[in-house]
């Protein structure tokens, strides 16, 4: 889980920590298999406030992937939930964690 926004309350990397992480993980758990990247990223007031997090974090992915970091040719991209998803896939989610909105009373607010 990569911390895109930097928030001390939250667990996660940092970005800039990403490659020294991947590089223990391989020396210490070569049989572990990355297969992808995931954030949240901070709460914001308007969707669009969401994108740049999230286009770090697929930038970062993109790198990786192609330095070869990655146990499959495809790893996911796991971004976004219900107040975010339409802009995590924007910036290339390949999943999405929508949860109250799928339960919502309310069918105007589900996605």
């Amino acid at each position: 889980e990569i911390n895109s926004g930097r928030e001390p309350n939250k667990s996660g990397l940092f970005p800039e920590e990403l490659p020294a992480f991947c590089g223990q993980l391989r020396r210490t758990c070569p049989d572990l298999p990355v297969v992808g990247l995931m954030t949240m990223g901070p709460v914001c007031k308007q969707e669009e406030e969401y994108r740049p997090f999230f286009a770090e974090v697929r930038t970062l992915l993109e790198k990786m992937r192609d330095a070869g970091g990655f146990a499959t040719d495809t790893p996911q991209l796991s971004m976004g939930m219900s107040d975010s998803y339409h802009a995590a896939i924007r910036e290339g989610a390949t999943m999405v964690r929508i949860g109250h909105r799928l339960f919502a009373k309310n069918p105007a607010d589900r996605p």
